[in-house]
């Protein structure tokens, strides 16, 4: 598994950074939320709790999904 971020878009309004990412899985079905989550959270070098998936979809036959995830800056934003 293999993930590649498209756009970092920083929101300050809401105190977030907002991550498009596409993951590649040729090998393997598509990966749990849970995986991809910890995947980013470590990439970003984030707290796991402050690190959200907002959506993954995957199109039928295809090893890449694409999705976006938000990184909250502090546990209560």
């Amino acid at each position: 598994m293999e993930i590649k971020i498209v756009n970092e878009r920083v929101n300050p309004l809401l105190g977030r950074r907002e991550i498009t990412f596409e993951v590649i899985h040729e090998t393997m079905s598509t990966p749990s939320i849970y995986t991809i989550r910890e995947y980013i959270s470590s990439m970003f070098k984030a707290p796991l709790e402050q690190t959200y998936i907002y959506n993954v979809i995957t199109k039928f036959g295809c090893s890449v999904s694409k999705g976006t995830a938000h990184i909250y800056n502090t546990a209560e934003d």
